[in-house]
């Protein structure tokens, strides 16, 4: 997927603040574990 350099622009310039997470789950150190497992280096 391509995305275009005006595009790419206007998504860095959101402030964090303006980003909504609350229907991300946080995660656990068992997940944290088990995404270091499954990453390849």
């Amino acid at each position: 997927m391509s995305i275009s350099p005006k595009r790419l622009k206007e998504i860095q310039n959101i402030p964090d603040s303006a980003i909504d997470t609350s229907d991300i789950p946080e995660l656990n150190d068992h997940s944290y574990v088990n995404n270091q497992k499954n990453e390849k280096i």
